[in-house]
């Protein structure tokens, strides 16, 4: 039996591994961070492979890569598909794995590659 993930957010390489899918299943909410009360942090409810809903807080990178993608209004997000990479970041004064964003099929223009 496989044992479930007490967390009700995403862990990197427990609830999903590095090029597997998520889909975003709502338009997300504005949480404050329990370590820094004065910052705010998107957060999304999302589909996981084994078939769970999880709670996932986007960093400001993959907001900025779906924001490119599929426009700032996040209503418009809800049934995408996402692609994971999990990056080992420093934050928060520890060393972690991070969950970065990708839009499944979505590729940068080349005329933003150049700048």
């Amino acid at each position: 039996m496989k044992i479930k993930s007490p967390s009700e957010f995403v862990m990197p390489k427990v609830d999903v591994q590095d090029g597997e899918l998520l889909i975003i299943l709502d338009e997300g909410e504005y949480r404050k961070l329990p370590q820094d009360p004065n910052r705010e942090v998107l957060t999304f409810k999302v589909k996981i492979p084994s078939g769970e809903t999880k709670r996932l807080s986007m960093n400001a990178t993959s907001q900025k890569e779906l924001l490119q993608a599929w426009g700032d209004d996040s209503k418009a997000w809800v049934g995408k598909k996402v692609r994971v990479e999990i990056v080992r970041q420093r934050v928060f004064d520890k060393t972690k794995d991070i969950i970065f964003l990708h839009p499944e099929g979505f590729s940068i223009p080349e005329e933003t590659l150049e700048e």
